[in-house]
């Protein structure tokens, strides 16, 4: 690639960025609702005050979002965490692709977590093939037939998917669909070469049945991996509509925000609809009464303690059920957990955190890269550092300023494969530069 090709190529990367951020406003837009209550002169003022120094990464600030988020939990916070950082930045940080599909397949959690309780998982598809409980293959006639014989001894299973999220891709195995027939069309024809597994239906806690009884409802609870600690950062439960088997939110029901220190909930539901509410659908009258998740310190031990297994994803979300004697069962890991469903029933999800986040993330760490005629660079919100030399020239002169900010630094290997005899450079240059000064002989 020659040095015209290379600094457009960047330009096209950087504007790509800026046109991301911009774009991403939509992913809040679905949460607005009409009549929304405006923000304040002064809650704009502290919006600016909050986020002016990041401007260089989030250069317009999406103040409807601000507006959306306060009307929906109740109450405004300058650090609500907006659609652009979520996608744009803080995900680059949190998640790593290479890991994230092996860690989040259903049908490999007892591998991940053999100490974990979990519904028990009876069959599963793995790369297009079937295995027993023990990981010993099985032919579909095999697995359709056991399940049957699962089914009409202890009682319904559950087919669910793995990569798809929202309730779908879920089947329920009752008695009366206990016909290998039936069962084999399912799992070979109906879900094809997916991967699945076929688990058990718990039998959840009374505390858990009351919000509704049809369904079986999850504390969906966040953490976040930062500086070698797990934090719980938010909780809610995802309560099913009546007469659903599945608690998904986006299949109908809704949403009640816990307090993530105490295990209160909100005396409010967030309906699929977006409004609040405080009766459900089964009838329990959130505002009659406080209630407090059973067993929740021991739910935040647990999910902490399984996020250290997966250092490569900082952020996940985790769903819960509590059993008949309200021990914590895990259901499932999602690393693609949506930050929105918090924000908008308990408040900024990263708290006390998201200062130390933003520094980190939108200063620290947030460059942009392009290219002069003789240098790949990084700019970043104060500074710009050389990453590469690309001139020909044995004695080469590192500019003071590039783009409006100072010249600090040559990364390590900015003369790598170059021939390079004298630099001539700031004395900060100098001095922040010793690994690559080492090679100019």
């Amino acid at each position: 690639m020659d040095k015209a090709e290379l600094i457009e190529k960047l330009k096209e990367e950087e504007e790509r960025y800026y046109f991301e951020v911009t774009n991403s406003k939509r992913i809040d837009e679905s949460f607005a609702l009409p009549g929304d209550e405006e923000l304040t002169a002064e809650e704009i003022a502290a919006i600016d005050a909050y986020w002016s120094k990041y401007r260089f990464a989030y250069p317009e600030i999406d103040y409807r979002s601000f507006r959306t988020f306060k009307n929906r939990c109740g109450r405004f916070d300058v650090r609500h965490c907006p659609g652009p950082i979520r996608t744009a930045v803080f995900s680059k940080h949190f998640v790593n692709m290479d890991y994230t599909t092996v860690f989040q397949n259903k049908g490999l959690m007892d591998y991940l977590y053999p100490d974990i309780k979990k519904p028990r998982t009876v069959y599963r598809r793995l790369n297009g093939w079937f295995f027993d409980e023990n990981f010993d293959p099985a032919t579909p006639e095999e697995t359709a037939a056991g399940c049957c014989e699962h089914i009409r001894a202890r009682g319904p299973l559950i087919i669910k998917t793995s990569g798809m999220g929202g309730g779908r891709g879920i089947t329920f195995l009752h008695e009366e669909e206990a016909d290998p027939a039936y069962v084999l069309k399912v799992l070979t024809e109906d879900y094809g070469n997916m991967g699945v597994v076929i688990q058990e239906v718990l039998r959840q806690s009374p505390f858990m049945a009351a919000f509704n009884p049809t369904s079986v409802n999850t504390v969906r609870i966040s953490t976040l991996l930062y500086k070698g600690k797990v934090t719980p950062v938010a909780a809610l439960v995802r309560v099913g509509n009546m007469g659903s088997e599945v608690d998904n939110w986006c299949s109908g029901g809704s949403l009640v925000g816990i307090d993530i220190k105490t295990g209160r909930l909100n005396r409010w539901a967030m309906s699929n609809e977006r409004t609040h509410i405080t009766v459900l659908s089964s009838g329990l009258d959130l505002a009659a009464r406080e209630y407090v998740v059973p067993s929740f310190d021991r739910i935040k031990e647990q999910v902490s303690k399984a996020h250290y297994r997966m250092p490569y994803v900082k952020y996940i979300s985790w769903d819960i059920a509590l059993d008949q004697d309200d021990v914590p069962i895990f259901i499932e890991c999602n690393h693609a957990g949506m930050i929105q469903i918090h924000e908008a029933t308990t408040g900024p999800v990263f708290g006390e955190l998201m200062d130390q986040l933003c520094d980190e993330y939108l200063l620290e760490k947030f460059y942009i890269r392009f290219a002069t005629e003789d240098f790949i660079c990084k700019e970043y919100h104060d500074r710009v550092e050389i990453e590469a030399y690309t001139g020909d020239s044995a004695a080469v002169t590192v500019p003071d300023a590039l783009r409006a900010k100072p010249v600090t630094r040559l990364e390590p290997k900015a003369f790598h494969g170059k021939k390079v005899t004298k630099v001539t450079a700031s004395q900060t240059v100098l001095d922040n530069s010793k690994k690559a000064l080492a090679a100019v002989h």
